[in-house]
């Protein structure tokens, strides 16, 4: 069985700026595009820079170090064939976008924070 955590209402997200989580030592930038949520690993591959810092141009997310374009959808770099940042399988339900977690994992509810 599949548990989930509430990450944050989706209206604390807009289309402008990513909304900035932290889960499990884990920082995840959620873009709204229209009415759809993305959650992508926010630390860019390249030199580690926070890709929500720089930004978008449509669905895509660019790193302010270096101008690396990140598809929001898919999560893969589009200037760099084979680099990608993880894309997380949120959902929403009841105005909340929500994470699945592992059954087995420990879920400690001071690992989430929203900045």
């Amino acid at each position: 069985m599949t548990r989930y955590i509430k990450l944050l209402e989706t209206h604390a997200v807009n289309t402008d700026r990513p909304a900035i989580v932290s889960y499990a030592g884990r920082r995840i930038a959620v873009y709204r595009y229209g009415d759809t949520f993305r959650a992508l690993d926010d630390i860019c591959p390249h030199m580690g820079a926070f890709i929500s810092h720089g930004h978008r141009e449509g669905c895509l997310a660019v790193c302010p170090r270096h101008n690396w374009r990140f598809d929001i959808a898919t999560g893969k770099c589009l200037d760099r064939p084979g680099v990608s940042v993880e894309l997380f399988a949120i959902f929403i339900e009841d105005g909340w976008i929500c994470l699945p977690v592992q059954e087995t994992a420990e879920i400690d509810l001071a690992d989430l924070e929203a900045w």
